[in-house]
């Protein structure tokens, strides 16, 4: 096993910078991600996975459940409400990646707090989306 990685590193790479640490860190097939952002977060939670301990197999059962196709279409039903505090929500858009972290009442968005995940697709897109929709978080994921 590779000596320990400062994940902090990780914030100055670029895209090939980041390929390259993945290989020399974990040795594994590169996953299919083009935003640098994606493949940052990926590498880091991999790195500390390693360090402290990946999730529990209840809990990665409970996220294979929710991410596997469910009636009509492939489509996926899972309930905003049911998306806990604290989650991280990434949607890539025009090849740029946003966040938004689940707030107990809302969710935060590039420093501000929304009422709903809609309005933030609002900010994002232009124009009118189901915000949930947007995010992935019921019907087909965009």
């Amino acid at each position: 096993m590779p000596e320990r990685f400062d994940v902090r590193a990780l914030d100055d790479m670029n895209i090939a910078q980041l390929r390259r640490a993945w290989m020399q860190q974990l040795a594994e097939p590169l996953p299919p991600l083009r935003a640098p952002e994606l493949l940052r977060r990926e590498l880091a939670w991999r790195l500390e996975a390693r360090i402290y301990g990946d999730i529990d197999a209840r809990l990665r059962q409970r996220l294979d459940q929710r991410s596997k196709p469910t009636g009509k279409r492939g489509k996926q039903k899972v309930r905003t409400a049911a998306t806990p505090v604290g989650t991280t929500l990434v949607r890539e858009w025009d090849g740029i990646p946003y966040s938004v972290v689940v707030l107990k009442e809302g969710y935060l968005f590039k420093g501000e707090t929304f009422r709903s995940l809609s309005q933030i697709a609002r900010q994002i897109t232009g124009v009118h989306w189901s915000g949930p929709r947007f995010f992935g978080l019921q019907g087909k994921a965009p």
